[in-house]
């Protein structure tokens, strides 16, 4: 949420006591898929697929202004986080491809997914060469999907196993079901910092949904246990029935995990290295950094994800972009993030 405000985690930080008024707008984008590149993740899984336990994505487009140390902002933000068993995706892709399944496993599927528009609110603290920026968020929510499926299969062709369920949302595409409910909010607390010392090192940091609370007011839901095929092991307690369960609305709450973004800039040798952590997903960032003009400094990056990128600054505006492949629709690993400040 609002990740612009007053926090650039490239390091030329002006650490001053007198807080700069400014107009801000920033787009950034952070995404992973361990079995399949980004594209094929949302699109189908036409491509190459590898063993892999998460998917995650968290995007958003922000503007606001700061003033005398308050900030105000709107923002239009994109989350999904899938964690899964290397057993589920082989169990999928047999499924999807119609491939015979040769051997029984465990499926697990966990979701949290959904998209807001938000306004935050906050107030930039500051002295010498330090600052510190609570932000509140208020979220609207659109789309949303939170659940889990539990289950077990067994060899053979088509579908062949016993599975549990149980998940919320706002819409069901697959059997074309819309539901109708009520309100749903978000609220998210983020935490943001920076330090200067007269050395020439600089440190920032961010705590993204370092509190967060997510309300669904009868939201749509669905549980149950379903048999398909034929199983060697039943998970559903049910006699002869091939699926029980219920639907219905009901309210829900839910929260997701906090995001930390840190970074280290040392301007005499224009070094840097940088942290994004949320959950199971984590990027180590090394960069070395060129003045290529008096105003413009141009880094070259590298992180454990087998990412190389390149981020440029210039002022008050920055434009960051890392992939592990240059190839757009082959990227399992991407970030790309473009801010810019206008003072006044």
């Amino acid at each position: 949420m609002f990740r612009s405000v007053l926090l650039s985690l490239t390091g030329l930080l002006a650490c001053q006591s007198v807080v700069a008024d400014e107009v801000f707008f920033r787009t950034e984008v952070e995404a992973s898929a361990e079995p399949v590149p980004i594209y094929d993740m949302i699109h189908g899984w036409d491509g190459a697929v590898e063993p892999g336990e998460y998917a995650f994505g968290d995007a958003s487009i922000s503007a606001g202004v700061k003033y005398h140390g308050f900030v105000l902002g709107v923002e239009k933000r994109w989350f999904y986080s899938m964690q899964f068993t290397p057993e589920t995706v082989a169990w999928y892709l047999e499924l999807d491809r119609g491939i015979e399944t040769t051997v029984a496993s465990d499926i697990l599927l966990d979701v949290q997914s959904f998209d807001g528009r938000g306004i935050t609110g906050g107030y930039e603290f500051s002295g010498n060469r330090w600052s510190l920026t609570p932000l509140f968020t208020i979220y609207k929510i659109g789309h949303y999907q939170f659940g889990e499926t539990d289950g077990v299969t067994s060899p053979g062709e088509g579908i062949d196993a016993s599975v549990y369920l149980e998940y919320y949302f706002d819409e069901d595409k697959i059997l074309d079901y819309r539901a109708e409910e009520g309100d749903r909010f978000g609220y998210s607390f983020t935490l943001q910092g920076r330090w200067s010392h007269l050395s020439g090192l600089d440190f920032a940091f961010e705590l993204r949904d370092l509190w967060n609370l997510l309300e669904f007011y009868q939201a749509s839901y669905r549980e149950g246990c379903v048999n398909f095929g034929t199983v060697d092991e039943n998970i559903c307690n049910f006699g002869d029935s091939s699926a029980e369960g219920q639907d219905g609305n009901q309210n829900f709450n839910a929260s997701i995990p906090v995001t930390v973004i840190a970074s280290l800039d040392y301007r005499p040798f224009l070094l840097s290295a940088g942290i994004y952590r949320h959950d199971h997903y984590q990027r180590l960032t090394l960069g070395k950094g060129w003045m290529v003009r008096d105003d413009v400094r141009l880094d070259a990056l590298a992180t454990n994800l087998n990412q190389l990128g390149v981020r440029v600054r210039r002022g008050n505006l920055s434009f960051t972009y890392l992939a592990d492949d240059l190839r757009f629709k082959e990227a399992r690993d991407a970030r790309l993030d473009f801010s810019y400040a206008y003072p006044f």
